[in-house]
């Protein structure tokens, strides 16, 4: 054979020259199989976590949160907040101004270097990262503080505490205008703004009667959940469905940073709020606005919003044919014209506590707990959202190890979050022993 045709040949299987093929549009049908060989090869190999540097002896990751421009991330450990480089996982701020454990951190989501944070004891506080090691300019004292929402141009931070919907700019000294639910019963678990301010989502908790609250409850309790050790991520694409969840119930099973009882098995509705003439929402209007019933909520991170504002997804509650409750992850519409459509959906029989888009909206994660006894625990499932099939694409597992991989023993995740940038590819999650990792899928 010639020289010339073996280096033809060559070239041919080399993923950079196929890539530049591919970009000057001249693109083989061998070379684009090629490119996906490499990237299924780069999907199911070992990957390594890094770590996240923690001062002191943390006991729990409550909280996870990237900063807009995807430069630092915000963890909670206990009365702290520690404020880490993502490239380097170095301690650049410890704010600790608390005097319980922190609940919610929340960047502002144009200014990488405002945060908002609150605690189990109802305290409220805003800093300044620019200011040495962050420079509290705001607090507030409140009472049963689920959830904050910092409005992207506005100065304007919603506090979710009991059945109030507070909002408050920190340069006043109390809330300026409060929003309440119908009854005490029904608390508000869960706000966020969308990417522009335009709407507000809420999740508040949906009163049931003592019936319903029983048969869920005993079912929690002839069916627990055990979480064991976390150390790989499974990737596998989503069937799309277009079954009606919204009507379904399933009960909320507990290893969430606040402990749950089965006494106090909750489900919210969430509901999408028009923001955009500054109109503040009428809570009480139970049946308005309805894009999910019989959701799953422990904190912000139980459902999240696509950057472009068109998709919801959000845990949603189902009782089988077994008469056996499940956790559904569910897509809903935010459109207009399909509004509170079911989108996506695929059933869990694992324990699941978060949802997060990634940047463009294409994928989704869900944060689990891993119950199995087998040495690789699940840290999340990666899901892309593909056109509508009658079939589940085949499952690849992506693996995520450490240099020492003791780390991991007898650990649960705590939070999981996706970088915000795109083509960034992280992903960081918390454990419930205090570390933060972060991991390139």
């Amino acid at each position: 054979m010639c020289p010339w045709k073996s280096r033809s040949n060559a070239c041919k299987s080399n993923i950079t020259w196929c890539l530049l093929r591919r970009q000057q549009c001249r693109l083989s049908y061998e070379q684009q199989h090629t490119i996906l060989q490499y990237g299924v090869c780069q999907t199911t190999r070992t990957r390594r976590t890094v770590s996240c540097k923690i001062l002191g002896s943390p006991v729990h990751t409550c909280f996870l949160a990237f900063s807009p421009d995807g430069e630092t991330v915000a963890s909670s450990h206990k009365k702290f907040v520690q404020i880490s480089e993502v490239k380097s996982g170095c301690c650049l701020h410890i704010l600790r101004d608390h005097p319980r454990s922190v609940w919610c951190v929340v960047f502002h989501p144009s200014n990488p270097h405002l945060l908002a944070s609150s605690c189990i004891g109802g305290v409220v506080n805003i800093w300044d990262l620019t200011k040495g090691d962050g420079k509290l300019i705001g607090a507030l004292s409140c009472q049963n503080v689920t959830a904050l929402a910092l409005h992207p141009t506005h100065m304007v931070l919603l506090i979710a505490a009991g059945n109030q919907l507070l909002f408050w700019s920190w340069r006043q000294k109390e809330p300026f205008r409060m929003a309440e639910s119908a009854s005490g019963y029904e608390k508000i678990r869960l706000v966020r703004f969308d990417s522009l301010g335009h709407h507000i989502l809420t999740g508040i908790r949906n009163y049931m009667s003592d019936d319903e609250e029983d048969e869920i409850c005993s079912q929690v309790e002839e069916n627990p959940l055990i979480s064991q050790t976390v150390v790989h991520i499974n990737m596998q694409n989503m069937e799309t469905t277009v079954d009606d969840v919204t009507e379904e119930v399933i009960t909320e099973s507990g290893t969430r940073c606040i402990p749950i009882s089965s006494r106090d098995m909750s489900l919210f509705r969430l509901q999408w709020w028009d923001f955009t003439h500054l109109e503040i929402p009428n809570l009480k209007q139970t049946n308005m606005h309805v894009v999910a019933r019989n959701c799953l909520l422990s904190n912000n991170t139980s459902a999240d919003i696509s950057s472009d504002g068109r998709r919801l997804s959000a845990l949603v509650m189902k009782l089988d044919s077994t008469k056996l409750y499940k956790t559904k992850i569910c897509v809903f519409s935010l459109e207009n014209c399909t509004f509170g459509d079911c989108l996506y959906s695929t059933t869990f029989e694992s324990d699941i506590f978060s949802t997060c888009f990634s940047p463009l909206g294409t994928h989704i994660i869900v944060g689990m707990d891993d119950n199995t006894l087998q040495g690789d625990r699940t840290v999340a499932y990666i899901f892309k959202l593909c056109k509508k099939t009658n079939s589940q694409a085949e499952v690849t597992t992506l693996k995520v190890r450490t240099s020492d991989e003791r780390q991991f023993s007898n650990l649960r995740a705590s939070a999981v979050v996706w970088h915000p940038i795109i083509g960034y590819g992280l992903i960081a999650f918390g454990t419930s022993k205090g570390g933060v990792y972060f991991c390139h899928v």
